[in-house]
């Protein structure tokens, strides 16, 4: 019995050790993103209207925030500094599972410049990086756990992925998940 739970322990530290391995790019990558706030970067057109061409309007007045949004936003130095550079609009974006659209639209007759968002279509194959890691208390066994998991391929709403566990009865669990995300 000693000999096998040797065994189960060297296994539990082998697929932690496989799990922190796979998983150790994706962290990298998100604790890089977390040490790294308000980073702007130019949007890149959306396909759809990328090869189309653009057209100039005449506008009488086009309607800004004061120089002070530049401030708020926490924009890059250099755009603070430049005073050709004005806030028209600005918006945040909740992090989805699928893409969104940005629109920006100018009216002009007013000038007003307003931000439409809008869901795009869940991809029919999309690769996953993102992934958990865990306890969780079972409230009617009492029994404690520590999980990883890991997504791996979206297809619409359905997610492949997997989920690696180890209780506090010494149960070991690893398995492929399939779930539906709304």
């Amino acid at each position: 019995m000693k000999l096998l739970n040797k065994v189960l322990w060297w296994l539990v530290f082998a697929a932690l050790f496989v799990a922190g391995w796979a998983a150790a790019p994706y962290l990298v990558d998100y604790f890089a993103r977390q040490a790294v706030t308000d980073t702007f970067t130019n949007a890149e057109p959306a396909k759809a209207v990328k090869s189309l061409p653009t057209v100039s309007i005449p506008i009488k007045t086009v309607k800004v925030y004061t120089k002070a949004a530049k401030s708020k936003l926490n924009l890059p130095a250099e755009v603070k500094a430049d005073t050709s550079a004005h806030v028209a609009a600005a918006t945040v974006i909740q992090p989805e599972d699928r893409p969104v659209m940005v629109t920006t639209l100018i009216d002009s007759d007013t000038g007003m410049v307003t931000i439409m968002t809008g869901y795009k279509p869940r991809p029919w194959i999309a690769f996953r990086k993102s992934g958990a890691a865990g306890i969780g208390y079972d409230l009617l066994s009492r029994r404690k756990e520590l999980y990883v998991r890991q997504d791996f391929i979206q297809s619409k709403a359905l997610v492949l992925g997997g989920r690696a566990s180890i209780d506090t009865d010494r149960d070991i669990a690893a398995m492929l998940t399939l779930e539906f995300r709304w």
